[in-house]
């Protein structure tokens, strides 16, 4: 329960642009017990994408992407956006051959 509520208090701070927050929390959560069996799990190291990428840190969001779609099998829609963020990420930095290939 109180893994699942430093995630939920992630996305909150997410929802608002409390970045540094939303960061915080979903590092605690992710590196709480019991926290890799829940299904929260992946939609943490999504979240963590998410704000980099919104906050231009490229790198870091190619990386929590990556850690996202390597692990996600059942939610289609946000394995569809993280390979296309991790095309953006690329994209962005200019870097178009990985882009292409995402």
């Amino acid at each position: 329960l109180a893994a699942q509520t430093l995630f939920w208090q992630a996305e909150a701070y997410s929802r608002i642009r409390s970045w540094k927050q939303a960061e915080v929390n979903y590092k605690r959560f992710i590196e709480s017990s019991g926290a890799i069996g829940m299904s929260e799990f992946g939609q943490a190291h999504y979240g963590l994408g998410y704000l980099y990428f919104e906050n231009g840190k490229y790198d870091d969001a190619i990386n929590w992407f990556r850690k996202f779609t390597d692990g996600e099998t059942k939610d289609i829609e946000r394995l569809t956006d993280g390979y296309l963020r991790i095309g953006d990420s690329y994209y962005l930095q200019k870097k178009t051959q990985p882009a292409i290939t995402y």
